[in-house]
């Protein structure tokens, strides 16, 4: 479990974790989508993204906030948002929320 709250710790600078508001399996798909053409340097890793409701990270006292770049293209500007507050504590307990067997691979 320790590895996947790797994935979602901050990196020096970040003000808070990069994150897609989507609703939907619809949405869900287009944001994959248009985030591996317009925004990777690099072939997707076998878990690139996961979902998981807002509220696994409202309960644990983060925040949730819209965050619109401006360097996305239009539809991923609109979705992006940023989970404040996130620690590597609270990093760990998001993962184990977002994973509770444990992630798969």
């Amino acid at each position: 479990m320790s590895d996947a709250a790797k994935d979602l710790r901050l990196d020096e600078g970040e003000g808070g974790l990069s994150v897609y508001q989507i609703e939907g399996e619809e949405e869900r798909r287009e944001v994959a989508i248009r985030f591996v053409v317009t925004c990777r340097d690099r072939p997707p890793d076998p878990l690139d993204s996961v979902v998981f409701r807002e509220e696994l990270a409202t309960n644990l006292g983060l925040a949730v906030v819209l965050a619109p770049r401006g360097d996305l293209e239009p539809f991923l500007d609109r979705k992006h948002c940023e989970i404040i507050g996130l620690t590597p504590e609270l990093a760990l307990r998001l993962a184990r929320r977002s994973w509770p067997t444990g992630p798969a691979g």
